[in-house]
């Protein structure tokens, strides 16, 4: 979060926008857009929805632009990036044109029959012919509400990838470019008329950034901004400001008490920010991490996947810290307790590929409590996990063969 801040800190200026807190729910944009567009995360929509790995899930699925549509709005979505976009990589996307505007057919059709470029260790297309490929995706919004924000109704969401997913630099460098979207959109007299929510889904989770005490934040915590124009601010003063408070399946006009916790709001312990953790240096806390090892091996096997993927060994601990709660003095000493949560990161043998995970820890019996597909995967892995197809095992297989 912070790291958006301070690449886009003139747009944040412009728009005199208030911040609020936004905590990401999973480990990609998949996981964290389904809750905002759906209020189900990829499980729950699994158990009361429909199997969206299925062709024709993700149409039956109520996406929130169906309940605008409904309402007579008329509905957008562009996404730049088609082979990495969210509803589409690893997934089977929509049968039929999920709102009354949809880039992706011509985006699709841009990449295919026009010179691209990326960056230099980047997989995403950073230009498209002689334009920047998310330009594609802000015309889109551009155009759209210019023709229709005095007519009717709309909602849009126009989202990009291709500057800002394979590097933490790169936003920094196109925050001029950012802004001079949003001053188009002023001279339009959009803004006038809309409500606009500037927000990310994740922070940068893999590459030197991951060194840096602060990444477990920047991980967890995306930027959200939400403008609201002068005139509704004036009119309703009440909605104005309790958007600050976004509790789990509430509306973000309702009040909500003031001691909810990241499980009242549907947030996993991995991802969740509101209780500090220690960092141990107790040779004890060693025998966690192969523990960990031992369960992603398991996860592994009980896939049939040992007999592509490499078995992985502990190579090396970063750190491992225990949850203390908030009514514990931090410089104090350790609670004394036999089962608690406890954030190990580490690296092991097989291409030096480094994990972080939240786990139950039972000091008597040695044993590990963790759900292996919340495990983070801190490096990049497109090319050693080319063997298996599933978006979840490729963070935890290292093919043999690569």
């Amino acid at each position: 979060m912070n790291q958006n801040i301070a690449d886009f800190e003139a747009t944040v200026k412009f728009n005199n926008v208030t911040e609020s807190v936004e905590v990401s729910v999973g480990d990609n944009t998949f996981s964290n857009l389904m809750a905002i567009l759906t209020g189900y995360n990829p499980s729950s929509a699994l158990e009361k929805v429909c199997d969206w790995h299925q062709r024709g899930c993700l149409d039956q699925t109520p996406f929130i632009w169906k309940y605008f549509r409904n309402a007579s709005y008329l509905t957008a979505f562009a996404e730049d990036e088609t082979g990495m976009s969210t509803f589409n990589y690893q997934k089977p996307g929509f049968v039929e044109s999920p709102t009354d505007f949809y880039l992706r057919p011509f985006q699709k059709a841009f990449e295919s029959d026009l010179k691209t470029w990326k960056c230099e260790d980047c997989s995403m297309r950073y230009c498209i012919g002689r334009r920047i490929t998310s330009s594609y995706v802000y015309d889109m919004a551009r155009d759209f509400a210019r023709r229709f924000v005095d007519e009717r109704p709309i909602w849009g969401l126009f989202w990009s990838n291709s500057f800002s997913h394979d590097s933490y630099q790169m936003p920094s460098k196109m925050e001029n470019y950012v802004l001079q979207y949003l001053l188009d959109y002023q001279a339009d007299g959009v803004f006038e008329q809309s409500i606009m929510v500037f927000l990310s889904d994740h922070g940068s989770r893999w590459g030197e950034i991951t060194s840096l005490p602060s990444v477990f934040l920047e991980e967890r915590l995306p930027s959200m901004f939400i403008y609201l124009p002068p005139w509704f601010r004036a009119q309703y003063p009440e909605y104005a400001t309790a958007y600050v408070d976004c509790p789990k399946c509430q509306s973000l006009f309702y009040p909500v008490g003031e001691s909810r916790t990241c499980e009242d709001a549907g947030i996993p312990e991995h991802f969740c920010t509101c209780v500090p953790y220690k960092r141990l240096t107790a040779n004890w806390a060693r025998r966690i991490p192969p523990r960990v090892i031992g369960r992603m091996n398991e996860y592994l096997a009980g896939r049939n996947l040992s007999g592509i993927c490499s078995e992985l060994t502990l190579k090396y601990i970063y750190k491992t810290e225990m949850k203390i709660g908030l009514e514990h003095d931090f410089d104090g000493d350790l609670p004394v307790v036999d089962v608690t949560t406890y954030r190990t990161k580490f690296q092991v043998d097989q291409n030096t590929a480094d994990f972080e995970a939240t786990v139950k820890f039972n000091n008597v019996t040695e044993s590990v409590e963790v759900s292996v597909p919340t495990i983070s995967r801190l490096d990049r892995y497109e090319y050693v996990s080319t063997c298996v197809d599933d978006k979840i095992d490729k963070m935890y297989c290292i093919c043999k063969s690569d």
